[in-house]
């Protein structure tokens, strides 16, 4: 008997973006960071991966060349002895609070029993230098966040310097605090260098200390990298592919956006090196058994999707019963 998973948390899976959790498994486990990047996030810090191709085919050529050229640097210190990492960081990300004044203990009295109540629930009480008030605390709260490391070594790296000055990151910061924008990145007023706002046009904007990113949905990644798949002639003149013009016109070639990380090629003929082939509209299609960099992609979406699908909240594996 088999039973697949389904329903409303089935698709909600598929549906929700990739977590910080994920990204960071599979960027310190092996696999390259470009093709993790290119296939997971959407946005980083206003700089889009193709963030039209994460659906049905766009009418016009999605943004992708900015991003495509950072993938490549973080792909060039990653080889250059691992000096590109994402991680986890212990960071303060709730500062220390006042909550009360101070009050006078000579008719308050302050016990050990109460130190320690107000410490289970995260409180402090902190004495004056004569013991004579006590203001109550609230505590600073450390929690492990993901971030973003260069290693020592690259500071004077002129890939490292790129990538800061592309996502407008501050230089020479030992980490950068990476935040999830599940909604997307919107394009500010400003152009990437200045302010059209506010103080007025010419004033050099503010470099950031953290990193902003949207990540893709499993449904995303696999509408994402069906643009790699080529399609015959007379699938576009009957209408059942879709074209997409660039800036000027012609059709937008997708390869240029998918080049060394995916391609299904087609043929008449069921191919006899293929290493995955299906037939669709009197037509195969197939990944070439030597064409290691879409194996790669494709194995890296079937770990995404166990990690996401059968695996995300302790969600149930397809059961199986003989």
């Amino acid at each position: 008997m088999y039973s697949p998973d389904q329903g409303k948390d089935f698709n909600q899976r598929k549906l929700s973006p990739v977590s910080l959790e994920t990204l960071d498994l599979l960027a310190s486990k092996g696999w390259a960071i470009d093709r993790v990047l290119r296939l997971i996030v959407r946005n980083l810090n206003e700089t889009g991966n193709a963030p039209s191709a994460g659906g049905p085919t766009p009418r016009r050529k999605p943004e992708y060349e900015e991003f495509l050229y950072l993938t490549q640097l973080f792909r060039q210190l990653q080889l250059d002895q691992h000096s590109v990492e994402v991680g986890l960081e212990a960071r303060v990300t709730t500062d220390a609070s006042k909550v009360i004044e101070a009050i006078s203990l000579a008719h308050v009295s302050l016990d050990r029993d109460d130190m320690l109540s107000a410490a289970q629930q995260g409180y402090e009480f902190r004495m004056s230098g004569d013991n004579q008030t006590a203001e109550l605390w609230k505590r600073s709260v450390t929690t492990s966040v993901p971030v973003l490391r260069f290693a020592g070594t690259s500071e004077t790296s002129p890939e490292v310097a790129e990538i800061c000055h592309t996502l407008e990151l501050q230089p020479n910061l030992s980490s950068y605090r990476i935040r999830i924008d599940s909604a997307g990145q919107l394009k500010t007023l400003h152009s990437r260098r200045l302010v059209q706002h506010g103080t007025g046009p010419g004033v050099p904007i503010l470099l950031r200390d953290e990193l902003t990113m949207s990540t893709r949905s499993l449904k995303e990644m696999m509408f994402y990298l069906s643009h790699a798949v080529s399609a015959p002639p007379e699938h576009y003149r009957c209408g059942c592919v879709w074209s997409t013009v660039d800036d000027f016109g012609p059709p937008f070639n997708w390869g240029d956006m998918t080049s060394g990380l995916f391609h299904v090629h087609y043929s008449r003929k069921r191919p006899v090196d293929a290493d995955v082939a299906v037939k669709h509209r009197g037509y195969w299609f197939s990944i070439s058994n030597c064409d290691l960099n879409s194996k790669s992609t494709f194995n890296l979406l079937l770990e995404l999707s166990n990690l996401k699908i059968r695996a995300d909240d302790g969600a149930q594996i397809p059961l199986l019963t003989i």
